[in-house]
């Protein structure tokens, strides 16, 4: 029943009570492990995975990173322990293996650590290109969730043509397997336009970026008009990607609709659990500062970038490697435009004083 419990707090966003709820039922379920290991280490490395994966939406890496590597190495030695054994009938638990690998693949790339997010997401995709070979239907689609990663990875990289690639063949493989099922593969189908069209705009070609982000914001926006609690945060995501495409073609009120529009979602998804959204505020707080200070706009940039500043600086404290530097520029930009704001006070001072001379 707290499994079960656990499940729906996290849809409905309740991240932290869902946290209590997973914790419970591991440290349950690890003592049952110590008693019956052939019985509960299933539940057990369930259980790991399922924390490290709320971890990992909270944004809590260390913690997301022990949970992981604890389901890694059970599941390992189960695959080991079936071979060994011999049991064919036993349950084969590799493509469990293949989903913690792939998981804890995009934690590393968020963490900076590209070497070993590269290790562990090809270890997922041999495993899934094996088993996709006799059963596709349950495999293809697990296939196209890896290949979105590494596109992922390779974008963060900057290799954007071996990007394009990965996103292309996971937009082929979802859109094959959604068929006649109306609707089945819309969250992943939006996610990889959304993802494929930050390639298009970091390589120049903005209309095709465009097109992209558009096609994810309509599906997007129904899913969160049924499902708020989970989908929203990624419409979030597409309207602050739409607010950059158009602040880098100079379309400055398309730009700040969209950042607002990402912001009111993402403080309005914080009231509920604000350690998950902070990277996403300061970013486009960031994204917002710059885009004031481009059409001129002093104090508005003032604002943006001090909000930014504080949420980065906040956010160090707990991930250094992390956000040291982009709180560092958040202070230099602060400054800058603090320094402009004087400088324009001053001159309008000087005007003044020569009018009444």
């Amino acid at each position: 029943a707290g499994v079960g419990a656990a499940h729906v707090c996290r849809r409905e966003g309740k991240y932290q009570k869902a946290e209590e709820l997973y914790k419970e039922n591991l440290e349950y379920n690890r003592i049952l492990s110590l008693l019956y290991p052939e019985v509960f280490d299933s539940n057990l490395i369930q259980m790991s995975y399922e924390l490290a994966d709320l971890y990992r939406s909270m944004n809590k890496y260390s913690e997301a990173e022990e949970s992981y590597r604890e389901a890694l190495q059970i599941g390992r030695s189960m695959v080991v322990k079936r071979i060994v054994s011999g049991n064919i009938n036993a349950p084969d638990f590799e493509p469990f293996v293949a989903t913690i690998c792939n998981d804890l693949g995009v934690l590393y790339w968020r963490m900076g650590r590209y070497r070993e997010a590269a290790e562990h997401l090809q270890e997922a995709l041999e495993i899934r290109r094996k088993f996709a070979v006799q059963n596709p239907g349950r495999f293809l689609p697990k296939i196209a969730d890896t290949c979105n990663d590494i596109g992922g990875l390779y974008c963060r990289t900057r290799l954007f043509e071996e990007a394009k690639h990965c996103y292309q063949e996971a937009l082929e493989i979802y859109k094959k397997m959604a068929g006649s099922l109306k609707g089945g593969y819309d969250p992943q189908i939006a996610m990889v336009y959304n993802n494929l069209s930050t390639v298009y705009e970091e390589t120049g070609q903005y209309s095709l970026a465009e097109q992209g982000y558009q096609e994810a914001l309509k599906i997007r926006k129904k899913l969160a008009e049924k499902n708020p609690g989970f989908h929203s945060s990624y419409l979030a995501n597409t309207y602050h990607n739409l607010g950059v495409l158009y602040h880098t073609l100079g379309n400055a009120e398309k730009a700040e609709n969209n950042y607002k529009e990402a912001l009111a979602i993402y403080e309005r998804l914080a009231r509920e659990n604000d350690q998950a959204y902070e990277p996403d505020i300061a970013m486009a707080f960031g994204n917002l500062g710059a885009l004031y200070k481009k059409t001129e706009q002093t104090q508005k940039s003032i604002e943006a970038y001090r909000k930014a500043l504080e949420l980065y600086r906040k956010l160090q404290e707990k991930y250094p490697d992390v956000y040291r530097k982009r709180a560092d520029e958040m202070e230099e930009n602060l400054k800058e435009m603090q320094r402009a704001g004087r400088s324009g006070l001053l001159g309008r001072l000087l005007g003044l004083f020569r009018k009444k001379k």
